[in-house]
């Protein structure tokens, strides 16, 4: 009976560990959700203020082709 338990605790630990994992792995993919948004934000206004695309391209980790793509 008692290994039947532990089992049964067991199970519970490891379902919690793995809803705990899936908070922290949703809280972290809203993470780079909201940092990309900026650096589109970014991006965008850096086109806007007429920065050549390649500086931009380089500042923001992204190629050029992304660069023309928000900006569009």
């Amino acid at each position: 009976m008692d290994s039947i338990t532990a089992s049964g605790r067991h199970e519970a630990q490891l379902i919690e560990r793995i809803e705990s994992a899936m908070y922290q792995l949703s809280a972290a993919e809203e993470g780079v959700r909201a940092a990309r948004e900026r650096r589109d934000t970014a991006v965008r206004a850096a086109v806007r203020a007429g920065a050549p695309v390649a500086a931009i391209a380089k500042a923001a980790s992204v190629s050029e082709a992304m660069v023309s793509r928000l900006a569009n």
